[in-house]
């Protein structure tokens, strides 16, 4: 997750829903549109969850995604907001 100087919940929660809705605005975060359009592109595209690089699996339902971590092969369900592409990584 992004780093907060306030770690309250309170504030947590809304730096991060500031970040987040800066991250849409940037088309950074994926939604399941996004997320089905990279799992069928045949280039290379960069996709983070909390900062390590992952693959998405597939996509669940417009709101969630089975993830694989590079390096450990860790597979997790999480939410697809909380995924970045970034091919300036």
């Amino acid at each position: 997750m992004y780093y907060c100087p306030d770690q309250t919940h309170k504030s947590f929660y809304k730096w991060e829903t500031i970040y987040i809705k800066k991250f849409r605005q940037e088309g950074l975060l994926l939604d399941a549109n996004r997320a089905r359009m990279i799992m069928k592109s045949s280039d290379s595209i960069k996709v983070f969850h909390e900062g390590s690089p992952v693959w998405i699996e597939k996509v669940i339902d417009d709101n969630s995604a089975e993830i694989t971590f590079f390096g450990n092969n860790k597979k997790e369900i999480i939410p697809l907001r909380q995924l970045i592409e970034n091919n300036q990584a």
